[in-house]
């Protein structure tokens, strides 16, 4: 019994060093570990930097520089190495895709070794690293600048919608509605994201969902508004005409209209006047008869005249048996 066990474990253990052997056999990069890479502004190396609470990413190139391959590593295992515990799921999960490569070089010049990271697609053709440009993996990649502090060298600040790569083969940024492009390869700038990336990104969206259901909101009450106030203005139309009828049933069509321009005209019915005139500011000063003619003099105070001058100004009329013969204006 113990030596099936003991034959059992063997074989468990040499089937997972074989599997390992395999996995490390047929990284597609192993034949370039030691090789010299050239980087010119037509390879786009971003270096990465560690801080206590982001990665800071810097693409700056001023001449071309000579580097030797350490090593390339996919995603998932720097980001085992590197994201404190709390963030790894997330950042495994939410931000680039597991296999994506992140290359470490050591400076031939200078002998200092750094990790890079690329938004060109890398792969390799007759054992040579190859950058090409790939809208998926630009894809991918621009999630980088998502909630991330950009600030180029100069020290302006940048926010940016969008990715794409010209025809030309150059990747180039979009700020605000894609107009204005930044091309990458002459653009020294820094990206600076936090390892709680993820919880940002959450806590955004969360506002963002807010904020559209507070503009929904808004939309549909601003909609409710304008209904009703269509509604009222029908209501107040369909009151004007009936108005209307009523006054021209009364009065006449030409009176009617007199009354809705507030328009006064000699031999105008006292009745039709004070339709058109506010009683509150028109008072009879004179009545009396003269050679059988009933004659009645009003005075009016003219609206706002103490207001503006200080002093109340005055309109007169005057009727003849119950319509309007004359009027002056004070």
């Amino acid at each position: 019994m113990k030596k099936i066990l003991l034959l059992q474990c063997f074989l468990l253990f040499s089937g997972t060093m074989a599997f390992s052997q395999k996995e490390l056999s047929e990284s597609p990069f192993k034949n370039v570990i030691g090789q010299t890479l050239e980087v010119d502004q037509n390879k786009c190396l971003y270096r990465i930097e560690k801080t206590d609470f982001a990665f800071i990413f810097h693409h700056f190139f001023e001449k071309p520089q000579a580097y030797t391959i350490v090593d390339i590593i996919p995603f998932h295992k720097f980001v085992d190495d590197q994201v404190p515990e709390q963030y790894k799921e997330d950042w495994i999960n939410s931000l680039l895709p597991s296999y994506y490569p992140i290359l470490t070089l050591k400076d031939k010049v200078t002998g200092l070794t750094n990790n890079f990271i690329s938004p060109q697609k890398i792969s390799t053709e007759n054992d040579v690293l190859i950058f090409q440009p790939d809208s998926d993996w630009l894809k991918s990649f621009f999630m980088l600048y998502d909630n991330a502090e950009v600030e180029s060298t100069s020290g302006s600040k940048w926010v940016f919608t969008d990715c794409g790569i010209a025809s030309s083969g150059s990747i180039f940024l979009t700020t605000g509605d894609g107009s204005t492009k930044i091309y990458i390869k002459t653009f020294n700038h820094i990206l600076k994201v936090p390892f709680a990336w993820y919880e940002y990104r959450k806590q955004r969206a969360e506002l963002e969902k807010r904020r559209l259901e507070q503009a929904k909101q808004q939309a549909e009450q601003a909609e409710q508004a304008k209904q009703q106030a269509e509604l009222e203005k029908q209501q107040a139309e369909l009151e004007k005409q009936r108005k209307r009828q009523a006054l021209i049933k009364k009065y006449g069509t030409h009176y009617a209209q007199c009354i809705e321009d507030k328009k006064i005209e000699l031999g105008m019915p006292k009745e039709i006047f004070f339709e058109i005139k506010d009683k509150d500011f028109i008072f009879r000063i004179q009545e009396s008869l003269v050679h059988g003619v009933r004659v009645e003099i009003y005075q009016e105070i003219r609206a706002g005249s103490a207001l503006i001058y200080g002093y109340n100004k005055y309109n007169y009329y005057r009727f003849e048996n119950g319509k309007l013969v004359s009027y002056l204006y004070d």
